[in-house]
């Protein structure tokens, strides 16, 4: 690889990651454009550690306010609230990390290919339509339970193939779950990509935990807000 393409797969993983669309797809896809080789899946998982810092350090308040709930006695409604959240995000990383483990080549073997790509963003782009007309619009995000994390996590899942988009998927999830667009959209925010590790054995179990967690977290920005300002007034 020269520098010239490393610099600019760089800067589209960090321009696609944070979109409702595949930055895995885009990093195949401008090498195509520009004539370059394939990089490789672990160029592509190279990249995806770099938004994944970006993310524990933007969010690094949450990361310490979940770990301190979980490892103390809960003082507060805040403190149950972390909790539940680093539950949920544990049980949303369970299916990409269970599938990705049991088909560590398949993605780099079958799927980096072009068609793929193009059907894939396609048919799930339809899908995204089609859960946001037919779905009701009647939960908030305060209603995610246990179940929703897990078909979430299953959902996430599809984003081990090139095309799909994590955040994209989510919503799709989140919108067939009946969650209303304004608390379907904020749950992917920081799913940040560990999925596209999943077909590296030695780095997918650390990308795993972040891949629901980042998405997840993002709305987190909103109800950390309200409890600490609870917190203050109490």
């Amino acid at each position: 690889m020269t520098l010239i393409q490393i610099v600019v797969l760089a800067l589209i993983q960090g321009l696609t990651e944070f979109l409702p669309v595949s930055s895995s797809a885009h990093l195949i896809l401008g090498s195509v454009v520009f004539g370059w080789p394939d990089q490789g899946l672990v160029f592509d998982v190279a990249t995806h550690l770099g938004t994944l810092l970006a993310v524990l350090v933007y969010f690094r308040r949450d990361w310490l306010d979940m770990a301190g709930a979980c490892l103390s006695p809960a003082r507060s409604a805040a403190d149950h609230q972390h909790r539940r959240m680093a539950i949920l995000l544990v049980l949303a990383s369970l299916p990409a990390l269970v599938i990705g483990g049991l088909a560590p080549d398949f993605v780099e073997k079958y799927l980096r290919d072009v068609a793929v790509l193009a059907w894939a963003t396609v048919g799930f782009g339809i899908l995204l339509g089609v859960a946001d007309l037919v779905s009701p619009k009647l939960r908030d995000i305060e209603s995610v339970g246990l179940r929703d994390a897990l078909v979430i996590g299953l959902a996430q899942a599809c984003a081990l193939v090139p095309g799909v988009s994590r955040s994209g998927i989510t919503i799709t999830a989140g919108r067939f779950l009946g969650l209303s667009p304004e608390a379907a959209a904020p749950i992917w925010k920081k799913t940040v990509g560990f999925a596209d590790s999943a077909n590296e054995p030695g780095k997918f179990t650390a990308f795993c935990s972040y891949e629901w967690t980042s998405q997840y977290n993002n709305r987190n920005l909103h109800r950390n807000v309200f409890f600490r300002d609870c917190e203050v007034h109490s």
